[in-house]
C-alpha cells in the first residue's frame, strides 16, 4: 500500500496540472490561430491571383480590339485617298498601308496596295 499523499503537495500538484492544462490551451488557440490567419492569406493570395489573370486577359482582349479597329481605320484611310485623288496620295496612301501590314497583313491591303501602285501622281 502506498504511502498516502499530504493535502498541501496534492494541491500542489493538481495546481500544476491546472497549470499546465491552461498553458496547453493557450498553445493550441495560438497555433489555431496560425493555421487559420496563414489559410486566410492562402485564399486571399488566390484570389488575388485569379483576378489579375482576368485583368490580364480582359486587358489583352481590349488592346486586340484596339489594334484592329486601328487596322481598319487604317484600310479605310488608304481607300479614301485613293478615291480623293489629291496630290501625294499615292505616297500617303503606301505609307497608310505600311502601317496596316505591320498590324496584320491581309489580301485587302495587297489589293489597296496595288490600287494605290497604279495611280498616277502628279
Amino acid at each position: 500500500m502506498p504511502p498516502p499523499i499530504n493535502k498541501p503537495v496534492e494541491t500542489e500538484i493538481q495546481q500544476r496540472r491546472e497549470g499546465i492544462r491552461r498553458s496547453l490551451s493557450r498553445v493550441n488557440t495560438a497555433g489555431a490561430a496560425v493555421v487559420l490567419v496563414t489559410i486566410a492569406l492562402a485564399v486571399a493570395a488566390a484570389v488575388g491571383a485569379f483576378q489579375a489573370a482576368r485583368q490580364t486577359e480582359q486587358a489583352r482582349e481590349a488592346n486586340e480590339r484596339g489594334r484592329e479597329e486601328l487596322w481598319k481605320s487604317y484600310l479605310a484611310q488608304a481607300h479614301a485617298g485613293r478615291l480623293s485623288r489629291v496630290v501625294g496620295g499615292k505616297a500617303s496612301g503606301l505609307e497608310v498601308i505600311a502601317a496596316a501590314a505591320a498590324i496584320r497583313p491581309s489580301v485587302e491591303l495587297r489589293n489597296e496596295a496595288i490600287a494605290h501602285l497604279a495611280m498616277l501622281d502628279f
